[in-house]
């Protein structure tokens, strides 16, 4: 979706996805007001920028859950009252009021995520769960990391360069991406890790052997973190944490070589007038510019080289998959003297 330019400011803020409320200039505009919003399927992202000093008043749209990033100096904004600082950030829930005020023009990245989203930790919203001394505060603090990392991520995804709408694995791998990194933002607020309640016991070797399982299956197709959550039945940071301890990265590493050897695969056996993008896409790349310096490297060549040397090339082996086999089975041998998460 192109960037809208609004001239009336009752236009600019419905414009604005997430909240619902009114500005109030209090001064004249020194530069546009404008809004860039784009869907990631289920997911929407957006940038805005207020052209000038003003006062909002609003709420959160009901069922979703917004998290605001501002990309322009924080401590010239007060939220509700408090200035924020470098790490701080915006956390609306439906139908939660709150106020802004700004002393010049602001810009924000931010996030709405469905509160039904079954990739999402929702539970922080519940009063009795772990996350309710965030609820009804709309000015929030989390590590700078992961707060950088938000707004970072939505300013690459509405780049004009990245195809997130040209293929449903591409827009899958960047909601992915962006639920991850919003979920990391929304544990950190609450200084708590979010714990999957009435989660089964499962050795580690077990939730290992059941990811390399479906790894191994999956060979030749896009495969995304959720998938694996989803197949050893632990949440995304359990899964970090036990890749680490046996491996020494974490799935997320692992699926980036998968995907590239995958992609590496495929262009190999393409007819050379196959376009890269188009191949990139079937396996879930979103962003062409950080796929290509993976690819570079890991593989040493761009891939429109090895394209261009398909014919006298041997296709290689995705990932290498008797390592994968092996690991599974050795791992599965190994559950039963393992320890249970």
């Amino acid at each position: 979706m192109q960037k809208l330019v609004f001239q009336d400011f009752d236009e600019f803020a419905n414009a604005i996805n997430g909240v619902a409320g009114r500005f109030a200039p209090t001064a004249k505009s020194e530069s546009d007001w404008w809004v860039h919003v784009a869907p990631v399927r289920r997911v929407t992202i957006q940038q805005v920028q207020t052209g000038g000093s003003t006062a909002f008043v609003g709420h959160g749209k009901d069922r979703f859950i917004t998290i605001g990033v501002p990309t322009t100096t924080p401590r010239h904004i007060h939220v509700d009252g408090r200035s924020l600082n470098g790490n701080g950030f915006i956390l609306v829930n439906e139908g939660q009021p709150f106020a802004i005020g700004a002393h010049r023009p602001t810009r924000w990245a931010g996030i709405s995520i469905p509160v039904e989203h079954p990739w999402l930790p929702v539970q922080f919203l519940q009063s009795k769960s772990r996350y309710s001394r965030t609820c009804g505060r709309t000015h929030q603090q989390a590590a700078l990391e992961y707060v950088s990392m938000a707004k970072v991520l939505v300013q690459r995804l509405l780049s004009s360069e990245h195809r997130i709408d040209s293929s449903e694995n591409a827009a899958r791998a960047a909601e992915e991406e962006l639920l991850s990194i919003a979920s990391r933002v929304l544990e950190s607020a609450a200084g708590a890790e979010y714990v999957h309640a009435g989660r089964p016991a499962y050795s580690r070797t077990r939730v290992l052997a059941r990811a390399l399982e479906l790894i191994e299956a999956s060979h030749g197709r896009a495969l995304f973190l959720q998938d694996i959550c989803q197949a050893a039945q632990v949440s995304e940071r359990t899964l970090h944490s036990i890749f680490q301890e046996y491996f020494g990265v974490g799935p997320t590493r692992l699926l980036k070589i998968i995907r590239l050897r995958d992609i590496r695969a495929e262009l190999l056996a393409a007819d050379p007038s196959e376009r890269v993008w188009k191949v990139a896409n079937r396996f879930g790349v979103w962003d062409l510019s950080m796929f290509a310096h993976d690819y570079k490297a890991l593989f040493g060549e761009t891939p429109h080289q090895t394209l261009r040397r398909a014919a006298a090339r041997p296709r290689d082996n995705a990932v290498n998959a008797s390592w994968v086999r092996y690991a599974s089975r050795k791992l599965i041998e190994a559950n039963a003297q393992d320890t249970y998460i």
